[in-house]
């Protein structure tokens, strides 16, 4: 079963926590937008070096969090507030 990676600057989501998260790359709004439209799931993991700005799986960590997406806001300069 493949999810969508939200990868995080500077936060690691442990399981059974709920914490909001500012999404405002474009391809990491495209990953919650692939999960709003199948099963709201996303798996989370953090960045290695926060600076890089297009992460690719080498700059991630191997482990995350599968995580559910409770709610979405729409901010107006674009970005996504999950939830």
């Amino acid at each position: 079963h493949t999810l969508p990676l939200l990868p995080l600057k500077n936060v690691v989501i442990l399981p059974k926590s709920i914490i909001p998260i500012i999404v405002g790359r474009q391809s990491s709004i495209q990953a919650v937008e692939h999960a709003l439209k199948h099963n709201q799931t996303l798996f989370i993991s953090a960045q290695k070096d926060s600076r890089t700005e297009n992460p690719t799986a080498d700059d991630v960590f191997t482990y995350g969090t599968r995580s559910s997406i409770l709610q979405v806001m729409r901010m107006p300069n674009g970005s996504l507030k999950l939830l």
